[in-house]
């Protein structure tokens, strides 16, 4: 009597496991992708936001590379004149160019270093285009009633089938405005 009672409690959540998987597969989730690098490409507020990000860049690396020349050109003032100074002014000499040096590097780190200002200017000028991009692919999913929207470009999807792109969508949903 136990071993029926043990078998037909199997049987009977065997039969429950499957009709709630067959009413979870009922659901459709439907998956799109969008390759983020290619719409931003697109965007004319993007390429003059790259532009203005290298012109600044640019004159960081001036700047740079002046600080540069001014502690090779005194470097090579030290050694010619090493041999005709005393000891203390020698020292001061190091003192000096330890100090353009130091400064050099530390203009270097503010300016192209982990946050510094070639960065902060970066992710202050690609906000506006980032809520732009994600404006339209919320509106796109939303129009294609879309469960999940994957960036092609990233290394987490492992397959799409380009049905699913969305990228020219996106950039036709940006190009005609965002309503």
């Amino acid at each position: 009597m136990k071993t029926l009672l043990l078998i037909f409690s199997l049987v009977l959540i065997a039969t429950t496991t499957t009709i709630a998987q067959k009413g979870a597969t009922t659901s459709t989730v439907k998956i799109g992708m969008v390759d983020i690098p290619t719409v931003v490409k697109e965007m004319p507020e993007a390429i003059s936001a790259e532009k203005e990000l290298m012109d600044k860049g640019s004159k960081f690396r001036d700047t740079l590379s002046q600080l540069q020349k001014q502690l090779t050109d005194r470097l090579e003032e030290y050694k010619k004149q090493e041999g005709m100074l005393n000891v203390q002014a020698k020292q001061e000499f190091q003192k000096e160019l330890q100090s353009m040096q130091e400064r050099g590097l530390r203009y270097q780190e503010d300016k192209f270093g982990v946050g510094g200002d070639v960065e902060k200017i970066r992710l202050k000028l690609m906000a506006p285009i980032q809520e732009k991009v994600q404006k339209a692919i919320s509106i796109v999913a939303s129009e294609e009633k879309l469960t999940f929207v994957f960036d092609k470009a990233s290394q987490f999807v492992l397959f799409a089938d380009d049905q699913y792109d969305l990228t020219y969508k996106v950039i036709d949903k940006i190009k005609r405005g965002l309503k």
